[in-house]
């Protein structure tokens, strides 16, 4: 997660200067350089959106779980016990 912080904080600096472009090919560059960014964005929004169904179903799972009286750890982990 902070590794995404930190990519996002890069990029917000990045793109916050005053820097408009001094001719048509320095545009056309910022442009370019803007679109890369919200592709970027979107995969990023894509990995954000399936963490957090992946979390809702861990969450909804735990909740199941712990709605009883007793608490078993060997639920959360998957072990295999067979020699094979």
């Amino acid at each position: 997660m902070d590794e995404t912080k930190d990519w996002i904080q890069e990029k917000d600096e990045a793109l916050n200067n005053d820097d408009l472009g001094k001719d048509l090919r320095s545009v056309q560059a910022l442009q370019r350089k803007h679109e890369g960014l919200e592709r970027d964005l979107a995969a990023l929004g894509d990995k954000v959106t399936n963490f957090v169904s992946v979390n809702a179903v861990f969450a909804a799972d735990f909740k199941n779980k712990s709605t009883g009286n007793s608490y078993n750890h060997s639920d959360f982990f998957m072990t295999d016990t067979s020699v094979g």
